[in-house]
């Protein structure tokens, strides 16, 4: 017999997803709007610093990035370098083929797989959801992957644990940043609750636009939380640690104040250097007010009770 796939509440259909273009070229879009690279954080990002710059549409001063010619190229990836255009070449040293992650901590069933193994054992999926930047864009990205909800039922986390936390790679030798002394705090981190991860809504990405992620997207795996600003979206996870107690983010070290635990999507943050009350749809030029929760408050609400 054959599958039925029993549509969630907040599933968007395919049509409603940004166009592709404006996905993999949203800093080509973002620059044509004088917005550059504007925050601590964007979309397909690990953040970017706060550099005094251009003026945002909706907000005084805002940090701004001078490209290189080939804007399409735009991503950031602060393991490599604060100046995006550098890091689609930068990003190709690492070795994506062979990437195992660790799942442990307060767990049953530790493991260490590779990544494709992993994908493999939880069956991929596809879902279209919105995504939301500190920066002030937004869009809809039709994600590959699995709900991070089969995982944890995998390894059976144990009674006392509350906290995942999630860590990126750390090799100085292939990313330039990682060798730097300054604010960064390596590996890059992030830390969900338990409630947070359970949802079904939270997803660990392998590709998007029916394409696997490139290197500098965050291959092989992601994180994908909808409602929480993308800068928790941690790229190329490499452990995945479940814990009683609260680990800080690497934002939270980085720029205290700027970037709370939660991050989550709404229009009163009073400590982001971008105003937050509107948000522009990449692809088009329609500003609109910013919903709480990106839209999903009405499945995300109860958590914050």
């Amino acid at each position: 017999m054959a599958n039925i796939k029993i549509k969630k509440p907040w599933e968007l259909a395919e049509s409603q997803a940004t166009h592709e273009r404006a996905f993999w070229s949203r800093r080509k879009f973002l620059q044509s709007m004088g917005m550059g690279g504007m925050a601590l954080g964007s979309g397909m990002t690990s953040g970017a610093v706060l550099i005094p710059g251009r003026q945002h549409p909706t907000q005084g001063v805002v940090s701004t990035i001078t490209p290189p010619d080939s804007l399409a190229s735009h991503h950031n990836f602060v393991e490599f370098s604060q100046w995006s255009g550098e890091i689609p070449r930068l990003a190709q040293s690492l070795d994506t083929q062979s990437w195992p992650i660790t799942i442990d901590g307060l767990v049953e069933r530790p493991i260490t797989l590779e990544a494709a193994e992993l994908s493999r054992l939880m069956q991929r999926e596809q879902r279209t959801c919105r995504f939301r930047c500190i920066e002030g864009w937004a869009m809809v990205v039709p994600w590959s992957g699995f709900p991070l909800n089969k995982l944890i039922a995998l390894v059976q986390p144990q009674s006392q644990a509350r906290y995942i936390r999630f860590d990126s790679f750390y090799e100085p030798q292939l990313a330039p940043a990682q060798q730097l002394n300054d604010w960064h705090v390596w590996p890059y981190t992030e830390v969900l609750s338990m409630s947070e991860a359970m949802h079904d809504l939270t997803f660990m990405a392998t590709g998007a636009y029916g394409k696997d992620l490139p290197k500098e997207q965050g291959a092989p795996l992601r994180l994908v939380v909808p409602w929480k600003y993308a800068i928790k979206s941690i790229k190329s996870v490499t452990r995945i640690q479940f814990t009683d107690q609260r680990p800080k983010t690497f934002w939270e070290i980085a720029q205290p104040g700027q970037c709370n635990f939660n991050c989550n999507v709404g229009q009163d943050y009073p400590n982001s250097p971008i105003a937050q009350d509107r948000e522009i749809l990449l692809g088009t030029e329609n500003w609109q007010p910013t919903q709480l929760y990106n839209g999903y408050g009405e499945e995300v609400a109860s958590l914050y009770v």
